[in-house]
C-alpha cells in the first residue's frame, strides 16, 4: 500500500468525536447517551431500553447478548459507511463494562458446568478482547461514545483513593483512555430542595480517570450533541449557555456553586442552540467517596497486564 498524506483536517474522521463516559449506576449514563443525534445504541445491559424509549423513541437499537454480536454490528456500520449513506451519526455502546462480562460468561460456559471462573490465560483473552473489540469501534468513522460503570478503589497508606471505568484487567482502564479524544465522569447531586442535577467532569479532580479537550469546560451538561458541537465544531455561546441553564432549572446558578459547581462552566462552549434541548445542567464537582457500586470481578490470578496491541 502506497504511503498517503493528507492535511490533518481533510483526513477521515478527523472531526468525529471519540468518547469513554464512566459512572455510578444509575448516574445517567443511558440517558446520556440516547440524547445522541441519530444514534445507533448497542445495549449490553437490557434495562436500559426503558431508559431509551423514554428519552428517544427513535433510537435505533442493538441488543447485545454474545460476544459476536457486536462484531457483526461493526461489520454491518462499516458496511454502511463505504457506502456514503449510513442513517447514524453515533454509536453508544451502554456499556463497555457489561460487554466484558459477556465475554467472561461466554469463556466460562464454554468451559463446562464444572467451571466458576477463569485462568489466567483465558482472563488475559477476555481483557485484550475488550480493548481490541473498543479500538475496532472507536476506528469507525462516526461518532463514538463508550460507557461503563465506575469503581472508586479506596486508598492504602501513601496510595490516594483513585475513581475510574470498572474493568477487569489492571491496567485496562488507562488504556482504554488511550483510544478516545475524551473521557469524562458523569456524577449526579441531589439538592437541598431536591432537585437532581448531572455533570460530566472531563477535567475531573486529582483521582478520578479524565481526560479533557481545549473546546471543554472542566465540567459540562450530559448533553451529547453539546459536547460534540465543542469537540468537532466549537463557536461562541459561554454565557448564553448559563443564561439558559438558569431558564431551564427555574432558578440561577448561584445556589448550585455551593452544591459543589465548578466555575469553569462559565468557560463552555457550544454550537448555538446545543444548550436548548438538555434540562440536566449543572456542573457538580464529584466527591471520592467508597464506591457502593457492585464489585468488579477480580481474576483468580494476579492481576495480568495486557499484550501486546498490534
Amino acid at each position: 500500500m502506497a504511503l498517503t498524506i493528507t492535511r490533518a483536517g481533510d483526513h477521515p474522521g478527523a472531526s468525529k468525536v471519540k468518547a469513554l463516559v464512566y459512572g455510578k449506576s444509575g448516574a445517567g449514563k443511558t440517558h446520556f447517551g440516547a440524547t445522541a443525534k441519530n444514534p445507533i445504541i448497542a445495549v449490553c445491559e437490557k434495562q436500559a431500553i426503558s431508559v431509551i424509549q423514554a428519552i428517544n423513541p427513535n433510537a435505533a437499537i442493538a441488543v447485545i447478548e454474545e460476544p459476536n454480536d457486536l462484531l457483526e454490528l461493526i461489520s454491518h456500520l462499516k458496511s454502511l459507511i463505504a457506502t456514503g449513506k449510513c442513517p447514524y451519526d453515533t454509536l453508544v455502546v451502554d456499556s463497555v463494562s457489561e460487554y466484558q462480562r459477556i465475554l467472561k460468561t461466554k469463556k466460562i460456559r464454554d468451559g463446562g458446568d464444572a467451571k466458576e471462573n477463569l485462568t489466567q490465560t483465558e482472563w488475559m483473552i477476555v481483557i485484550d478482547r475488550t480493548f481490541n473489540v473498543s479500538r475496532a469501534i472507536r476506528d469507525l468513522d462516526m461518532h463514538i461514545l463508550l460507557l461503563a460503570l465506575s469503581v472508586t478503589v479506596a486508598g492504602e497508606e501513601d496510595i490516594p483513593a483513585s475513581t475510574h471505568p470498572a474493568f477487569n484487567g489492571k491496567n485496562l482502564h488507562t488504556d482504554m483512555a488511550s483510544i478516545v479524544n475524551i473521557e469524562g465522569f458523569l456524577a449526579k447531586k441531589i439538592l437541598d430542595d431536591g432537585r437532581v442535577v448531572h455533570a460530566i467532569a472531563f477535567d475531573a479532580p486529582s483521582g478520578f480517570d479524565s481526560k479533557g479537550h481545549r473546546s471543554l469546560a472542566k465540567v459540562v451538561m450530559p448533553h451529547w450533541p453539546h459536547i460534540v458541537a465543542c469537540v468537532a465544531g466549537p463557536s461562541a455561546l459561554g454565557a448564553e449557555l448559563l443564561d439558559t441553564a438558569e431558564k431551564q432549572l427555574g432558578f440561577g446558578i448561584e445556589p448550585l456553586k455551593s452544591a459543589g459547581v465548578l466555575a469553569e462552566m462559565s468557560a463552555n462552549k457550544a454550537a448555538p442552540g446545543a444548550a436548548a434541548a438538555q434540562v440536566h445542567v449543572a456542573a457538580v464537582a464529584p466527591e471520592v467517596s467508597k464506591s457502593t457500586e457492585p464489585k468488579v470481578d477480580k481474576p483468580a490470578a494476579p492481576a495480568v497486564e495486557k499484550t501486546a496491541k498490534k
